[in-house]
């Protein structure tokens, strides 16, 4: 018979939640998916669950979902054994933080990114959190790696997406790899197709290593926002007088490093040369966010100020012009500011039709008439 050394488990890998599937979740070719919605629950962090196949009698894998729940059912690892499953982002790794619960000596010892089974040890969780280096609209990419020690048990590493899709891709090859034999007499077997040697054969290559690509979603398109009372502020002006305007940059969330991730607003007015004056350089461009400043809040830096002094009557139209590193995400410019300058309130006087022949005696009305304006006409 068989001795027991040579036992063959799976350990069983599985992402939640299901939203990393968005795109596929049976092209092995197709990436994971990061969204970056925070709203939604689960999204700020990927779960990696663990688990170890329990096999029957000497090995193979076992359909039975009973076992022993003290830890002796003769499959979990023995004494000496070890299974330690390594995670590893092989770019930019700083931009996540992974996080096992596990004795923090293993980490010591072994690192961050491993979740290492012991006796008697069958589930773990790995949390894969991204931090606030995260780049969007970017591909990352993940290796898992599976390093078994022992005598007693042999596993492979199972991630159904990644299994499955190489192993319809080489479909063929393992058909005919099956139907072959060793110069020995073994028979030949597949990594798509695991399962314990024959008596007297050695033990085969077993699937243990994958590498994976994950994709950050874009962000949503930003936009750019007047102050409600702008329009009615900069409506009509006085020759002399300032008036002050607010504009927002909304973005869903913007990159860490302000310094090289900005948009800028040229502000352009048409109409007579010299009829506005800019309060300063400063208000003629825009900045978002402002450079750093510990004293400007967090809502402050995406809302800068603008300010005009009318220096002669007419009609302007202050148009604002989008350039810098974030303009990809700022598809649309802001509206345009009509801004009136020493020009009248145009009003309209509605009279009654049934108005023609009517008299006035003693202060009163022959009969009653009305007589509608729009708005009060300005004073002088």
């Amino acid at each position: 018979s068989i001795p027991p050394s040579e036992r063959l488990g799976v350990v069983n890998l599985e992402f939640k939640p299901k939203t990393v599937f968005a795109l596929s979740g049976t092209d092995g070719t197709v990436p994971n998916v990061i969204n970056n919605d925070h709203n939604l629950p689960g999204m700020q962090h990927i779960k990696a669950r663990l688990r170890l196949k329990r096999g029957c009698g000497f090995g193979g894998k076992c359909t039975s979902r009973f076992r022993s729940v003290f830890g002796k059912d003769g499959w979990d690892l023995f004494p000496g054994e070890q299974v330690v499953f390594r995670l590893v982002i092989l770019n930019n790794e700083k931009h996540f933080t992974v996080r096992i619960f596990q004795n923090p000596f293993l980490r010591m010892f072994y690192g961050p990114g491993q979740a290492v089974f012991g006796a008697g040890q069958r589930r773990k969780t790995i949390r894969i959190i991204p931090n606030s280096k995260l780049e969007f609209d970017t591909y990352y990419e993940f290796s898992y790696e599976l390093d078994v020690k022992g005598n007693w048990h042999k596993f492979f590493l199972y991630e159904q997406k990644l299994f499955e899709s190489e192993k319809r891709e080489k479909a063929d090859a393992i058909q005919q790899q099956l139907k072959q034999k060793d110069s020995d007499g073994c028979q030949r077997t597949s990594v798509y197709a695991p399962r314990r040697p024959q008596l007297g054969c050695s033990w085969p290559p077993l699937k243990r290593r994958y590498t994976q690509r994950w994709w950050v979603q874009p962000l949503k398109p930003g936009y750019f926002e007047h102050d409600t009372l702008d329009v009615f502020l900069f409506h009509s002006m006085g020759i002399g007088s300032k008036q002050c305007g607010r504009i927002t940059a909304k973005l869903e969330k913007y990159p860490v490093d302000s310094m090289k991730n900005y948009i800028k607003l040229l502000l352009q007015y048409s109409g007579t040369n010299g009829g506005l004056e800019f309060e300063n350089d400063d208000h003629r461009v825009l900045r978002f966010p402002s450079k750093l400043d510990l004293s400007l809040t967090v809502q402050r830096k995406y809302m800068q100020r603008w300010c005009v002094t009318a220096k002669m009557p007419g009609t302007y139209m202050m148009s604002f012009r989008p350039y810098g590193s974030l303009l990809n995400l700022f598809p649309t410019q802001p509206n345009p500011m009509q801004i009136n300058v020493a020009q009248p309130k145009k009003f309209h006087i509605k009279i009654t039709s049934s108005f023609d022949g009517a008299t006035l005696y003693n202060n009163q009305w022959s009969g009653k008439y009305y007589i509608e304006i729009s708005r009060m006409p300005d004073k002088g």
